[in-house]
């Protein structure tokens, strides 16, 4: 009986043993993984909108207003712009734009409120003029981002023979995204550059003369305590300008490229090809063209022998173009995620992500981490 008793005794100090033992190693185990996290997948660095560090991102009122600008790139006709203010839809609408992005963003009270008369720009230089805001283009203010720049098409500097202001001269609005060098970058509406009545992305040079001068708002200045996954939610949805459709567009010097439109007015817009050659398409009808410029190419195809060429994709060579939402060769597999998210679909064997939306492929190829080709591309290509 003595014997049996320390027999069991002395198994249970082995499992004991054995059981701490194990508990040990496990404590181990796990602090060694939290130290050394797994670097073997692309997945375990995915920038998630819900981790805490974003919650401390802050972008300021500027970035936040071009959040909602950008959106609204490509879009063509005022009909939604001028009925948030109450107008007919056919109304001239390029201050009503400017005022709904604002309003948007959150951010109508620093321009004074969505008032009576700001659908002519002569009210906003008038408000701005009575806050000490404004200011003509031959002054020694510089423009920031988030300031309105006014414009006069007939290069009077908004005034009359007798050097007085003339609302009727004042016949243009925009917001200034940024100035580089000599040149002032806006977004605008009721423009486009031959493109159409769009919302679009223009550029000036800071002496041009049908520039009137700007109104200060002080935008980069201010930071709210807001993340950047409040306000960034999603910049890849484009709209067509043909059939209001979100889709993916690519946009380089102001003009306006559309997966399947035609490329006539883009050959016209853009500066000549660097290079040109042609082949007989395997995939399509008829003869595939590729235009190469600084930074990309365009591609075309045919849907059928009677067609005309269209864009069938585009193709980035370097980092001197990007995004409509500002993503490079070059950067990380984090900012794509941080400007496109998780919802992609992946070709793991080659590294490739892609974001479908409508018809239109925006797809990244990763490598190591990094961004290494970018490119536009019609859907049918990977049915």
């Amino acid at each position: 009986m003595k014997t049996r008793f320390i027999y069991f005794i002395t198994v249970m100090i082995i499992l004991l043993i054995i059981l701490g033992f194990s508990l040990v190693l496990s404590i181990a185990m796990q602090t060694e993984t939290d130290i050394e996290p797994s670097k073997n997948t692309l997945d375990d660095n995915i920038y998630s909108a819900n981790q805490s560090e974003a919650t401390e991102d802050k972008i300021s009122d500027a970035e936040r207003l071009f959040a909602v600008a950008k959106k609204e790139v490509g879009r063509n006709g005022g009909a939604k712009y001028n009925r948030w203010y109450g107008l007919d839809s056919d109304e001239p609408w390029c201050a009503v734009f400017v005022l709904w992005c604002f309003g948007q963003a959150e951010l109508i009270d620093r321009i004074g409120g969505k008032s009576e008369g700001y659908e002519y720009p002569y009210t906003w230089w008038e408000w701005y003029s009575s806050h000490g805001k404004a200011y003509e283009r031959d002054s020694e203010y510089t423009p920031k981002p988030g300031d309105i720049v006014f414009f006069d098409w007939n290069e009077n500097d908004g005034k009359n023979e007798s050097g007085n202001y003339n609302p009727d001269n004042f016949n243009h609005i925009e917001i200034v995204e940024k100035v580089v060098g000599d040149m002032l970058y806006l977004f605008g509406g009721n423009t486009g550059g031959g493109r159409g009545k769009v919302a679009y992305r223009d550029k000036y040079k800071l002496t041009d003369s049908a520039i009137i001068g700007y109104g200060e708002n002080n935008l980069s200045e201010t930071e709210d305590d807001i993340s950047v996954y409040d306000t960034v939610i999603d910049l890849s949805n484009i709209v067509n300008a043909d059939n209001g459709e979100e889709r993916f567009v690519f946009i380089y010097n102001n003009t306006v490229i559309y997966l399947g439109e035609y490329i006539e007015h883009i050959l016209t817009e853009l500066e000549p090809a660097t290079e040109y050659y042609e082949y007989d398409s395997c995939s399509f009808e008829g003869i595939a063209k590729i235009y190469s410029y600084s930074g990309f190419e365009i591609s075309t195809y045919l849907k059928n022998k009677t067609d005309r060429d269209r864009v069938y994709s585009v193709n980035f060579y370097d980092d001197s173009v990007s995004t409509v939402e500002g993503i490079r060769i070059g950067q990380t597999y984090n900012d794509m995620i941080k400007s496109y998210g998780t919802g992609y679909k992946m070709i793991p064997e080659i590294g490739l992500y892609m974001y479908i939306k409508n018809g239109t492929v925006l797809s990244f190829k990763i490598e190591d981490n990094i961004i290494a080709a970018i490119s536009y591309e019609i859907e049918d290509i990977y049915e």
